[in-house]
């Protein structure tokens, strides 16, 4: 009997060899800011998202950026992630926290 075609593994092994995944779109400040109360609010107009948003952001503290952006790095090199480009926001709200975080 044939080997039965295993697509993931040979897909997965190609990826290994050019170097692992590459995350070209992250956004760690934003990392695990869902949760089941924000979530239901998701279904909110576009603009009431805005205002909630900016609340979450008035939380952050450098040691809760650090903790999102680093566990969502380790889960990312745990699913084989070896480059990431992220984006973090810098603005009125949250001025250098997560730069500097």
């Amino acid at each position: 009997m044939p080997k039965p075609y295993d697509l993931k593994s040979i897909f997965l092994d190609k990826v290994k060899a050019k170097g692992g995944f590459v995350n070209c779109h992250a956004h760690l400040d934003k990392a695990f800011l869902i949760n089941q109360e924000n979530l239901r609010q998701s279904h909110i107009a576009m603009e009431a998202k805005w205002h909630l948003y900016k609340q979450l952001k008035e939380n952050y503290t450098p040691d809760d950026l650090r903790s999102r952006m680093r566990e969502g790095m380790n889960r990312m090199v745990a699913q084989g992630v070896t480059h990431v480009r992220s984006f973090i926001d810098v603005d009125g709200t949250v001025q250098l926290k997560c730069l500097e975080a």
